[in-house]
């Protein structure tokens, strides 16, 4: 495939579509992500590692379905659940890695949940759109 031919599958009306959908559904995610965050950790005094943990094993459960039916617009099969839980403990993993990092290093809570959703936002439309819901 040519570059030319590259640039126009990126600029297809498809493919922008599904960048836009996942986009919205990344919204909706993102601001119950820091809605959460700070209800639990202001307000309720939980730790913030802790309420990372619950917010995003939650939101994962959400992201399967808007991306599956919404998104990708796919059936759900057996393998796709399968590969959707196995990047899934990808996800978490590193993105709980690199949250208690951020921390570590003196970021608020806060910045750290937004430096770590920004560096996994494009991985995780890209890995979700080539291998779990092929």
């Amino acid at each position: 495939m040519s570059l030319l031919d590259k640039i126009k599958k990126l600029c297809s009306k498809e493919f922008l579509s599904i960048i836009w959908r996942y986009g919205l559904i990344s919204v909706i995610g993102y601001v119950y992500v820091f809605t959460l965050m700070y209800v639990l950790v202001d307000v309720y005094s939980i730790n913030e590692s802790v309420a990372f943990l619950l917010i995003y094993g939650t939101l994962y459960l959400f992201l399967y379905v808007a991306q599956l039916k919404f998104v990708f617009k796919k059936e759900h099969t057996k393998n796709t659940s399968i590969r959707f839980i196995l990047s899934i403990l990808l996800y978490y993993t590193v993105g709980n890695l690199l949250f208690n990092l951020f921390v570590y290093l003196g970021f608020a809570y806060l910045m750290a949940t937004i430096i770590t959703l920004l560096v996994q936002v494009p991985f995780k439309f890209f890995f979700s759109k080539k291998i779990v819901f092929k």
